[in-house]
């Protein structure tokens, strides 16, 4: 099921909520070490900035890969995104550059839907990391969107 906000100030408020969390809970972090240690461990957890990514996307260098479940991406993502669900990624490579660095992106900086993509794609040999947010937080800085 999909839930659409109805007004586009929650992921500001929910953005705002995990900033004072990640700065005043030490468990946050902890928590999120947790999670992502062999992203850690393997670089994954160096994740692009939107600039980078901005500057990435203008020059060409950049493919985009929105793991997200179809359904999500029907409803929106950043422009000139590959939507591959993260299910069907090894059954989709094809649609992969592999001349450029891919940044893969989610739901926003805990989902692990694309830290798992850059673990398989590092695996296979393709350059890739993460964006460090995700569809909502694209949105809400008021960035172009496709659907």
């Amino acid at each position: 099921m999909i839930y659409r906000l109805t007004d586009e100030r929650i992921v500001t408020l929910l953005s705002l909520l995990r900033q004072v969390a990640e700065t005043n809970l030490a468990e946050v972090e902890r928590l999120v070490g947790r999670l992502f240690a062999e992203d850690d461990a393997n670089g994954a957890l160096e994740a692009v900035s939107r600039d980078e990514l901005l500057a990435g996307l203008s020059s060409g260098k950049v493919a985009l890969l929105d793991v997200r479940p179809e359904e999500e991406f029907e409803a929106g993502h950043l422009p000139e995104a590959i939507n591959i669900p993260l299910a069907q990624l090894e059954n989709m490579l094809d649609k992969l550059p592999r001349d450029r660095e891919i940044v893969a992106y989610c739901r926003g900086p805990y989902c692990v839907l694309s830290h798992e993509a850059v673990q398989r794609l590092r695996q296979l040999g393709y350059r890739v990391r993460r964006f460090q947010e995700g569809y909502p937080e694209w949105k809400a800085a008021g960035l172009p969107v496709a659907s």
